[in-house]
């Protein structure tokens, strides 16, 4: 509120202004701009935590699929070693971006990582990575392990589909 008193300058000039009234709205001002800045941050960091989700999901759902092809050629007997080789080596790659997604995500997202899902998903593709050189193991080793090679893929796709639901749930509890 504004106090006007023409008929007496006072110190203030032709105007005298109520300091107390012109600080509230000045605080009000300020407190508004914090409260929208920190709420730009939050979805911000939820966007990047959401990003890093998506593409944790992507990944996981790409390596089920490949892990699910690598079983049924297997089992079908339809691959030779090579053909396994190859297969298992596009795997690896994307399994190196898995794991460096997995790893900004939890560097980015603390709080995150370390809620119980958070948690799982990173021992998910750990357990992946695991398994996979497992894997590269007994494909080096030849032919005569083929019921080992098709329950490795069998299992690969599982944990690999338990790490895209995982991904789902983070995804919809970081609230982006």
């Amino acid at each position: 509120m504004i106090e006007m008193n023409i008929g007496n300058p006072g110190k203030n000039g032709l105007f005298n202004v109520r300091q107390s009234e012109f600080k509230n709205k000045e605080t009000s001002t300020m407190n508004t701009f914090s409260k929208l800045t920190m709420m730009m941050a939050m979805a911000a960091i939820g966007a990047f935590a959401n990003d890093h989700l998506v593409q944790i999901r992507d990944h996981a759902r790409d390596l089920e699929q490949d892990f699910r092809g690598m079983h049924s050629a297997v089992k079908s007997k339809k691959i030779n070693q090579a053909d396994l080789q190859a297969r298992l080596d596009a795997t690896a790659v994307r399994l190196e971006e898995l794991k460096s997604v997995a790893n900004e995500f939890a560097a980015a997202n603390p709080e995150l990582a370390a809620s119980k899902d958070g948690k799982l998903a990173q021992d998910l593709v750990a357990l992946i990575a695991h398994f996979h050189d497992q894997k590269s193991q007994l494909v080096e080793a030849g032919a005569k392990n083929k019921g080992l090679l098709k329950t490795h893929a069998e299992g690969l796709a599982k944990r690999a589909s338990m790490l895209r639901q995982v991904a789902e749930r983070l995804a919809a509890s970081s609230g982006v």
